[in-house]
């Protein structure tokens, strides 16, 4: 247990909202981690749009709601979230305030609260599609003058950190990269969901798991699923490309909502991700974790993910090496075996959650030295 003048060491981690993905996760195994450590830890965390699901786990962690925090951008109701955390940081008195999110981060840091601050990039909008050229140079300029007030921050993967330093956001010093950690995961019974979603057993099956929305470029498994029309593409996920991609989805493509990725993991033969950016997406971690050999584009950390060539297939952000990619996974059964088996220990190796919350608690410590 870490104590600070004879208490446990209090951690505030604040997070504009918890939506059902890997970000939530991340935390969740945080959060459990280190209270296994004997830390004194207070989520506080505004509420999901209604476009998102939140995620269940968040019941059974120590909570405080901000009623006015969320991702979108409304001067007035951040303003009163921003006197709301405040008086969280006042009443809680946190050792170490642990920011995740850009809107959390930005609340936290504008207060000069006299407590050191951490915050957690776990991707970064840097080459997001979404974010337009005026949109992208006004988030580095507040990145910039927020990591004036920042203790450290934690890139979800090196090459995200990378990427930001020669964005001129804080020095080097500042920066540690820490993997996502998860607790090992085993395959669920799931004929249940093989037939609600008439899926054949004798079919591949790829699965594509995450948030539906444009920078995660789902409508890739459309293109994907006319060329390869003998094979299942499962699609796990919600958000706000649901509805499109339910217009245009072959017979081949099974929408199948929010699941439990153990669930939809234990069905699928491969795992995909399509995106243009990206962090180090946890759902890529978890598959490699159950044995699935993966394939995704290189953007964010994902080849700090996947061993290319060796636990699944790194290829560019283009259509046609996503294809070409897929093609050989899908044809060769050999290199998928091979890929499985190497996939699951090399993951379990890197990627526990004794390694993530260690790091961390070794963090806070300095910070407080």
């Amino acid at each position: 247990m870490e104590l600070r003048f004879g208490q446990p060491m209090k951690i505030l981690i604040v997070i504009a909202r918890m939506n059902v993905g890997g970000t939530a996760t991340y935390l969740f195994n945080l959060i459990e981690g280190l209270k296994l450590e004997g830390y004194q830890v207070l989520l506080a965390t505004g509420f999901v749009p209604k476009d998102e699901i939140e995620d269940s786990r968040v019941n059974s962690l120590p909570y405080i709601r901000i009623p006015n925090m969320s991702r979108d951008l409304n001067l007035r109701k951040d303003l009163k979230a921003w006197h709301e955390l405040k008086k969280v940081v006042k009443d809680f008195n946190p050792d170490v305030i642990h920011t995740h999110t850009f809107k959390a981060g930005l609340l936290i840091r504008l207060s000069n609260l006299g407590k050191p601050v951490i915050h957690t990039f776990h991707g970064h909008h840097l080459y997001d599609p979404d974010y337009g050229r005026m949109k992208r140079e006004i988030l580095i300029f507040l990145e910039k003058y927020l990591a004036q007030r920042t203790s450290r921050f934690i890139t979800v993967g090196n090459r995200v950190k990378e990427e930001l330093i020669d964005a001129g956001i804080g020095a080097a010093s500042q920066y540690l990269s820490i993997a996502p950690g998860i607790l090992p995961l085993s395959k669920i019974p799931a004929e249940s969901i093989r037939s609600s979603f008439n899926l054949n057993s004798r079919r591949i099956r790829i699965l594509w798991l995450g948030r539906l929305t444009r920078v995660k470029r789902p409508e890739r498994i459309i293109f994907l699923a006319k060329n390869f029309p003998n094979v299942d593409f499962l699609v796990a996920g919600a958000g706000d490309m649901f509805q499109e991609l339910k217009e245009k989805a072959p017979i081949n493509v099974h929408l199948m909502g929010t699941q439990i990725p153990e669930l939809v993991l234990s069905i699928a033969d491969i795992l995909i991700s399509t995106s243009d950016s990206e962090g180090m997406p946890l759902s890529l971690i978890e598959g490699q974790m159950m044995g699935l050999p993966c394939l995704a584009t290189n953007v964010g950390s994902v080849d700090e993910i996947i061993e290319n060539e060796v636990t699944g297939l790194v290829v560019s952000n283009s259509e046609q090496a996503i294809l070409q990619g897929l093609s050989r996974l899908i044809s060769n059964q050999d290199i998928r075996s091979q890929m499985s088996e190497s996939s699951k220990k090399r993951a379990q190796r890197l990627f526990s959650r004794n390694i993530m919350v260690s790091s961390h608690t070794n963090l806070y410590r300095e910070v407080m030295e």
